[in-house]
């Protein structure tokens, strides 16, 4: 994953055992840019 502004690359934990806790995705959207909405939706797409 990028981030728009600038295209830096972000780190997004994938534990494939575990759920990613609610604070941890939270904090990867708000570092991709996106709002939880746009990110909700760019998912169901």
């Amino acid at each position: 994953m990028y981030r728009a502004a600038d295209h830096r690359a972000l780190t997004v934990p994938m534990h494939f055992s575990k759920t990613i806790p609610r604070g941890t995705l939270h904090a990867v959207i708000k570092q991709a840019g996106f709002t939880t909405a746009q990110f909700v939706q760019l998912m169901e797409d």
